[in-house]
């Protein structure tokens, strides 16, 4: 009985083997990335704020209570029009005072010049002196100093009396409000700010390390959060002189060249600066997760048209942050394995996985060096 059970254990054990060594080889999937040109790889990307080209703080320049405010945050006005009112009782009554002391000073005037004809034809006939004749001239060249005075002064007065109106200097929209009506308002204080909404940047802040690479960058795009696909472009119209002395990046403005409706003042946008300074066409950019070393040499697995792997000795110009530069032994479009190198070996067939996001290789994706 015990041999019966023992033949029958011994089959079962044989059966099992069989089966598992019909199972066919387990082909690990790796994820790949293709090798791509550092040249159009080393994209530098910036988040960034659509702001105004001109913007300007507006205020009254006489001081007053406010009477109106016409405008509000988020209005879009046009030139000329009329933002706010302070009250102009007080402005009127300084005009009116200024009319009435032109007036009574021209009267002296008048009465001054009169004078001083009829002595000079005194002085003619040698009726009066010569002394009395200067006194008579003197006292008209004063009045005419004074009306002269007194009409600027008037002047001043009308002007200010007008300035009881804030005006819009040009198109734009209103993006702060700092009074309202009621409110004692003292001259030059600023009552809101107007933006001109034709000329917008995109302001990034550049660290001191990549301001020659930001100034070498041959072409810039600029997309939104809200709109990622759709792309504008820009250049560079400003590049501050001195680095913040808080967050020690300078400010770069750029100029957006073709705005439209959909970019509003202080939305958030992507800024993509391509080209790189001093890189050679023919260096690629590859993963730092795609190394590995090979007979104390950086190497990479690349894959083959059978999607077998195969050791390729590489010469890494640069390393950075999550990439290096290779100079030689890599060609842009090679596929390589991405992740996992190390539990892998030569002449292994995998299955192949894109990294996608993993990597950059056009303008659509995120590049590699990300601030």
């Amino acid at each position: 009985m015990k041999s019966i059970l023992y033949c029958l254990c011994l089959v079962v054990t044989l059966s099992a083997c069989n089966q598992s060594s019909d199972r066919p080889a387990e082909i690990p999937a790796v994820k790949t990335v293709k090798a791509i040109s550092a040249d159009a790889g080393m994209a530098l990307v910036f988040a960034s704020a659509i702001q105004p080209r001109y913007q300007s703080q507006l205020a009254f320049r006489v001081g007053g209570k406010l009477l109106t405010r016409e405008a509000h945050l988020g209005s879009h006005v046009k030139q000329g029009q009329v933002l706010a009112q302070l009250d102009p009782a007080d402005l009127k009554l300084s005009a009116a005072a200024s009319q009435a002391q032109v007036a009574s000073v021209k009267a002296d005037y008048i009465y001054a010049k009169a004078e001083l004809e009829r002595y000079k034809q005194l002085r003619a006939q040698s009726y009066v002196s010569a002394a009395a004749y200067e006194v008579r001239k003197n006292s008209y060249d004063a009045a005419l100093a004074r009306l002269n005075a007194a009409k600027a002064q008037a002047a001043v007065s009308t002007h200010q009396a007008g300035y009881s109106n804030l005006i819009a200097d040009y198109d734009g929209i209103i993006t702060t409000v700092n009074a309202d009506p009621g409110q004692v308002i003292a001259a030059g204080q600023p009552i809101m700010t107007l933006a001109r909404t034709e000329s917008l940047d995109a302001v990034i802040n550049v660290a001191e390390s990549q301001i020659q690479q930001v100034r070498a960058a041959r072409y810039v795009d600029i997309s939104l959060w809200s709109d990622p696909d759709k792309v504008y472009h820009g250049h560079i119209r400003e590049i501050a002189g001195a680095a913040d002395i808080a967050s020690r990046t300078y400010e770069v403005k750029i100029q957006i060249d073709k705005p439209d409706n959909d970019l509003k003042l202080g939305m958030t946008a992507t800024v993509v600066m391509h080209g790189a300074a001093g890189i050679d066409r023919s260096t690629t950019l590859i993963p730092l997760t795609a190394l590995l070393q090979s007979q104390q040499q950086a190497a990479v697995y690349v894959l083959d048209a059978d999607n077998r792997l195969a050791v390729r000795k590489v010469k890494v110009m640069q390393y950075r942050e999550r990439d290096a530069l290779i100079s030689t032994g890599l060609q842009p479009g090679e596929r390589l394995v991405a992740l996992g190198v190390h539990k892998l070996h030569a002449g292994e067939h995998v299955s192949p996985i894109p990294a996608g996001s993993l990597f950059a290789s056009d303008a659509k994706q995120t590049p590699t060096n990300v601030q």
